[in-house]
């Protein structure tokens, strides 16, 4: 549960030390000694109460590594929620990320992001959990949303039919956020979807390839890290 959790070494070091440090102490550890043995009258009741002690403060120390490690997790599992990891459209993806041929012009132009066809009044689902930062007409991009994730991230859905949240608004990772059209610079229904990192275009394929992992509750592979920002022009 540690490793899960990413807690370090130096971490459960210090846990470690603070429980011996409240240790009660033993005899046998009080320092060079010596004499007869003489048995304790008692019948070991002292060595009992001792064990007892000793017992409650190993089980104080567990629960404590246990509160530690479990608020990583959520912690962790949180910070992922908040990363665009699903599919807005559950259709296959048409036109990816790069270079194409422009369907208006014929020239060869940078797509910036994964197109959906799909019927009009499709459900559109936020990639993850965020806030809504736009929500309205936005020239090539038509009836388009916009959704803050936090760290940079943000994303974007263009070519709506109809939005169905408003600015400042929260919304929850899949939460059905807006439904698909053909509006603005489109040549038919479709989801025209982008994810942002400090506002240049990203490829979205990168980051819906971690849906599965963090769908299935992993931590990231050691090394692994989200994609870094890119030098790309912005376009449509």
């Amino acid at each position: 549960m540690s490793g899960l959790a990413g807690l370090k070494r130096e971490e459960l070091r210090a846990l470690d030390e603070a429980g011996r440090a409240a240790s009660p102490a033993s005899p046998a550890a009080s320092g060079p000694g010596g004499g007869p043995f003489v048995p304790a009258p008692a019948g070991g009741a002292a060595r009992l109460e001792q064990l007892m002690q000793q017992l409650d403060l190993d089980a104080d120390r567990q629960s404590d590594l246990l509160v530690l490690a479990e608020s990583r997790l959520l912690s962790r599992r949180l910070e992922q929620m908040l990363v665009p990891s699903i599919r807005p459209v559950e259709v296959a993806v048409g036109s990816g990320f790069g270079f194409r041929i422009d369907p208006f012009n014929g020239r060869t132009a940078l797509h910036t992001g994964l197109d959906f066809a799909a019927p009009v009044g499709t459900p559109i689902r936020a990639a993850a959990g965020g806030r809504v930062i736009e929500a309205q007409h936005d020239g090539a991009y038509g009836l388009a949303l916009k959704i803050d994730h936090g760290q940079g991230l943000v994303t974007r859905y263009a070519h709506s039919s109809e939005i169905l949240v408003r600015p400042g608004e929260l919304v929850r990772r899949g939460q059905t956020v807006a439904r698909v059209g053909s509006t603005g610079r489109s040549t038919g229904p479709h989801l025209h979807f982008e994810v942002l990192l400090e506002g240049v275009q990203q490829d979205p394929a990168r980051f819906l390839a971690l849906g599965e992992r963090i769908d299935a509750d992993l931590p990231p592979r050691p090394g692994e890290a989200l994609p870094g920002p890119g030098r790309v022009a912005k376009g449509r």
